[in-house]
């Protein structure tokens, strides 16, 4: 039976060289594009809030205030 500390990473140890780093590739990309996705998904809700409030239209503030808040509730 082969020793394997506790802490080791099983996944990485099953990839053998060139696969395991592509597959460390896909996931910093997969990490990479979900963070730019998300500060895009932020600057949006807030410029449309900006917008809705210098517009005085509440029920659309409270509208957009409402789905920025579910998203920050799923990151």
């Amino acid at each position: 039976m082969e020793y394997r500390p506790a802490h080791s990473n099983e996944a990485l140890h099953a990839i053998p060289g060139v696969e395991g780093k592509a597959l460390l590739n896909d996931l910093y990309l997969d990490l990479f594009l979900k963070h730019v996705h998300s500060e895009q998904v932020e600057t949006y809700y807030l410029n449309k809030i900006d917008q809705a409030l210098d517009a005085r239209d509440e029920q659309l503030f409270i509208a957009l205030t409402n789905d920025y808040l579910q998203h920050l509730k799923q990151e």
